[in-house]
């Protein structure tokens, strides 16, 4: 338990370190942090305790959200955004309001 902040510190630097070497694999970061957790998580190591009443996977949780939404949001190629619209706009025009409804009602 007290070992988690320390296991994603550690991961991180580990996929930060390697990024050159996976920048040509198929193996994304995502992946990489999914196996760490797969392995330090309950079903085999149990150093992560993934209770959502625990402040540090919010904490975690939240930051990785920040990251990989400003990651994303850097990489846009603003020209070829304004050229291919259409698929942005039915994505944030259409899918999100249907994802938020389908939420809505699978939460009711």
């Amino acid at each position: 338990m007290e070992w988690t902040l320390a296991i994603a510190a550690a991961t991180l630097l580990g996929v930060a370190a390697m990024s050159r070497l996976l920048t040509g694999t198929p193996v994304t970061p995502a992946m990489v942090f999914t196996v760490v957790g797969l392995i330090f998580g309950p079903l085999v190591l149990g150093d992560i305790d993934p209770s959502t009443s625990s402040s540090t996977v919010r904490s975690l949780a939240e930051a990785t959200l920040a990251l990989v939404l400003f990651s994303d949001a850097a990489r846009i190629d603003l020209g070829k955004l304004r050229q291919e619209r259409a698929l942005p706009v039915r994505l944030l025009g259409i899918g999100l309001p249907l994802t938020i409804v389908a939420g809505v009602v699978a939460a009711g």
